[in-house]
C-alpha cells in the first residue's frame, strides 16, 4: 500500500528491513525505523522532525534513527 500510495514507512518494527532486503518485496518510497523512542512520543516526534529539517534525504533508502545520530541503507 506505501508503495502504490507513495508513502514512507514510519516503523519501530526492526523486520522492516528483513522484508526489503532479504524478503524480496516491492519496496516502498522510504522506511524510517526509529531504534530510539525517548521517554515520550514526542521525543520520537522530534527526532523525525529533526531528521526532516536537515534535509536528510529518505527516498529509496532505509533510515535508522538511533540516539547517537541516523544511518542509511540505498535500496
Amino acid at each position: 500500500m506505501a508503495q502504490a500510495e507513495g508513502r514512507i514507512i514510519l516503523t519501530f518494527d526492526k523486520d522492516y528491513g528483513e522484508l526489503i532486503f532479504k524478503g524480496g518485496i516491492d519496496s516502498p518510497p522510504a522506511v524510517l525505523f526509529l531504534r530510539y523512542r525517548g521517554k515520550d512520543p514526542q521525543a520520537a516526534a522530534r527526532l523525525i522532525r529533526e531528521t526532516l529539517e536537515a534535509g536528510t534525504v529518505l527516498e529509496g533508502r532505509f533510515t535508522v534513527i538511533e540516539e547517537e545520530g541516523i544511518r542509511q541503507r540505498i535500496y
